[in-house]
């Protein structure tokens, strides 16, 4: 169903109405997608430079949301991280990689109708690792927009998130196939100070979450984050996204399987990575239905 197009983080919508399973597709235009999100710093090379060397860059378990309106209720870029939806879900993922809080916020915003989170589907729900790809379904109708939020590992307080949302619908309100990462940036939280690739404060190397100095700043892209300690690399060259009407059936939920609605499962991974423990406590929560 995904059509592959040529140059990394390429954009462009593809109207899958005449592509997608007719049991895809209801009678009012809701829709159920599968999204592929994809560590492609295996295919491409990209490792980050840090006093011990070249090392890989990992990526978070991750929340999602399908959403109405125009507020992404994920992040608002020049706002604290805890705007739109208050608490400090956007927080836990960015600075430790932890997805539970902020897919609980989801659930219980109004605007948001689906939600969960998302790991590698091998289980125990670790970090996507290189070449490590995991893939969730969501249901939507036209007008509403899909986000999510993962950490880039290794740094402070960066993770990967669509500012404006991701269409899941054309214009004519036909789901669309595409691949969607260029929605997609490199953030900086404005939560904890900035330290260079793998500093002591840095997920993975902190001792213990949360254990980096506060900083009171707010969600900026990391280009313009003024002193960063590091350059990050290009968002296509480590992170790709896709989405495609799901195929009859449904897929898995997120990352526990299948999901009841209104259902909370926990369960932990551990990633090791340079001899550093990545946590991984993963929570899915959604309102619609999935099953795998």
């Amino acid at each position: 169903m995904l059509r592959k197009l040529a140059g990394a983080g390429a954009a462009t919508l593809v109207s899958a109405a005449a592509m997608a399973p007719a049991s895809a597709l209801a009678a009012d235009g809701e829709t159920t997608f599968r999204v592929e999100v994809t560590n492609v710093t295996k295919q491409t090379g990209t490792k980050v430079e840090t006093p011990q060397g070249p090392m890989p860059i990992p990526l978070s378990p991750g929340a999602f949301a399908v959403y109405s309106g125009q507020d992404n209720p994920a992040f608002t870029v020049g706002a604290e991280a805890t705007q739109p939806l208050g608490g400090e879900g956007l927080e836990n993922i960015a600075e430790d990689g932890f997805p539970m809080q902020l897919a609980q916020q989801f659930k219980d915003a109004p605007m948001v109708s689906d939600s969960g989170t998302f790991a590698d589907p091998q289980g125990p729900k670790k970090a996507l690792e290189p070449g490590m790809s995991t893939s969730f379904t969501v249901t939507a109708s036209p007008g509403e927009k899909l986000t999510l939020a993962t950490m880039f590992v290794p740094s402070n307080d960066a993770f990967y998130g669509p500012a404006d949302g991701i269409e899941l619908f054309d214009s004519g309100g036909n789901p669309v196939s595409a691949d969607v990462t260029s929605a997609i940036a490199t953030y900086d939280a404005g939560t904890e100070v900035n330290e260079p690739f793998f500093g002591p404060a840095t997920k993975p190397m902190q001792p213990q979450p949360d254990f980096g100095t506060a900083e009171d700043s707010v969600v900026l892209p990391v280009a313009e984050i003024e002193g960063q300690p590091q350059v990050y690399p290009e968002v296509g060259q480590v992170i790709r996204v896709a989405i495609a009407p799901a195929p009859a059936g449904g897929v898995a939920a997120g990352a526990g399987g299948a999901a009841e609605d209104d259902t909370v499962s926990t369960v932990a991974g551990i990633a090791a990575l340079g001899g550093a423990a990545l946590l991984a406590g993963i929570g899915v929560t959604r309102r619609r239905t999935a099953t795998r």
